[in-house]
């Protein structure tokens, strides 16, 4: 009886000798693991360049056929880009963002194609850092469109579909050129304020230019500003693949501080699974140069607004941002 119990005491004690080494074994593999893993972001946090891009395709589409409620068959695609390519080394950095985005819609069979979506955006921003949270700040801002755009009305004579080419690939075109101090409280949140801005409007078509159109003497391909300007940054994850971003640019020529133009973009990026995304965004702007004939028939400046709901595919290729 003795002996019985000495060899259950003797296999009791190995099985929990043996169980302690497999225990110890992956705490090792455990700690192997976190160690490299803190090794890899070491490496990354300490590397000068940063590169990456998130291009994406949505599209849409209706068909329909002896569909009783009637209606027309539609299409819809946007293509759209979105890179930065960032250098940081001690107290210097180096930030660069390029957004681009072209899209088209057509509703009816064999009906035009009329644009939905036309932007080319690049910033560009050299800073020191001053604090913790302050930079010096010498910023560039760009923005033009691709292609023709117009402007689609009923014609008061005869109510019939028409309309007039209003725009193209630089004209207008907008170069805003700021030196100031940003403020960078957070991850989330920057705010850069410089008391001195330049500001060019370009408008490198003959057509237009002839008229005067987005604020340029007639004949004249250019419009110099020279005012203050305020731009501001915030983006935040809302729920675990849920991110609210939204950008502030607000221009004040010194002559005419009482009009401040507005660029104000919000986008709600929500991620379905690795490729599958849910965008929806909205873009307004105020420019007093830009005389806008509004519903009323009346021309002048006015608030521009569009918002966009979409679905598509895309790709996070590179560095996080």
């Amino acid at each position: 009886m003795m002996l019985c119990l000495c060899l259950v005491s003797f296999s009791t004690f190995a099985q929990s000798d043996l169980m302690t080494a497999e225990q110890k074994a992956q705490l090792e593999l455990q700690k192997k693991m976190k160690n490299e893993e803190v090794a890899k972001e070491a490496a990354d946090s300490s590397r000068s360049w940063r590169r990456g891009c998130s291009p994406s395709v949505n599209f849409s589409q209706v068909s329909l056929s002896n569909w009783s409620g009637g209606g027309q068959n539609s299409m819809s695609f946007t293509g759209l880009f979105s890179g930065f390519l960032n250098y940081e080394k001690r107290n210097w950095s180096w930030r660069n963002n390029l957004d681009l985005g072209y899209g088209l819609s057509r509703i009816g069979e064999g009906a035009d194609w009329f644009k939905n979506e036309d932007k080319i955006i690049y910033v560009e921003k050299l800073s020191y850092r001053l604090g913790k949270k302050v930079k010096a700040t010498w910023f560039n801002d760009f923005r033009t469109q691709f292609a023709d755009g117009r402007r689609y009305y009923k014609s008061a004579y005869d109510n019939k579909d028409t309309s007039d080419f209003v725009s193209t690939f630089l004209a207008p075109a907008y170069w805003t050129s700021a030196l100031g101090i940003e403020y960078i409280p957070s991850q989330h949140f920057f705010v850069f304020y410089a008391p001195i801005a330049y500001k060019m409007t370009i408008v490198n078509d003959p057509y237009l230019s002839a008229l005067g159109s987005y604020g340029v003497t007639p004949g004249s391909t250019t419009r110099s500003e020279l005012g203050t300007m305020l731009n501001a940054k915030l983006q935040v994850n809302i729920m675990q693949n849920i991110t609210f971003a939204s950008g502030l640019t607000m221009f004040g020529n010194y002559e005419t501080l009482d009009c401040i133009d507005v660029f104000w973009d919000n986008t709600l990026f929500m991620k379905v699974n690795k490729f599958i995304t849910v965008n929806f965004t909205t873009n307004m702007i105020y420019d007093n140069d830009i005389k806008l004939t509004r519903g009323d028939g009346t021309v002048g400046p006015d608030l521009q607004y569009k918002h966009v709901l979409s679905v598509g595919i895309s790709a996070a290729i590179g560095d996080k941002l």
